[in-house]
C-alpha cells in the first residue's frame, strides 16, 4: 500500500503547544468580549500601539514579580483571572497588530509590485 504524503516542513507545529496553559489568556479574552466587545482587540487604533501595548504588559509583569514576590495571590484584582493571562494577551495583540499583520501586508506589497514588474 503507498503511503500518503505529507509537506509540513518549515510549517509551524502547533503540537508543541500546551493548550492547557492558553487558559489563562482564553479567559482574560473572555472578559474582554464581555466588558468591550467580542472584537475589540482586532481593530487596533491608537490605543493598541506599541508602546501603550508594552505599558500593560510591563504593568501585569511587575504586578506578577511583587505577587511572587509578596506571597499574594497571582490573580488580577479586577478580572480575577491569574495576571498571566493578562501577559499572554498583551503579547498576542502585540503579534497580532505588530508582527503578524505588518508581515502580511510586507507579503501583500510584495507580490504586487512583483506582478507590476511581470506585467
Amino acid at each position: 500500500m503507498e503511503k500518503s504524503q505529507r509537506y509540513n516542513e518549515g510549517k509551524p507545529r502547533y503540537s508543541l503547544i500546551s493548550y492547557e496553559a492558553l487558559e489563562p489568556l482564553v479567559r482574560v479574552m473572555e472578559y474582554g468580549a464581555t466588558k468591550y466587545d467580542e472584537d475589540q482587540w482586532r481593530k487596533g487604533g491608537e490605543k493598541l500601539d506599541k508602546l501603550s501595548i508594552l505599558d500593560s504588559m510591563q504593568r501585569h509583569v511587575g504586578e506578577l514579580i511583587d505577587c511572587v514576590r509578596s506571597g499574594r495571590e497571582e490573580l488580577d484584582h479586577e478580572t480575577r483571572v491569574h495576571i498571566i493571562g493578562h501577559i499572554m494577551a498583551n503579547a498576542m495583540i502585540y503579534s497580532y497588530h505588530h508582527v503578524i499583520k505588518k508581515n502580511v501586508i510586507q507579503e501583500q506589497t510584495s507580490r504586487t509590485q512583483v506582478g507590476e514588474r511581470s506585467s
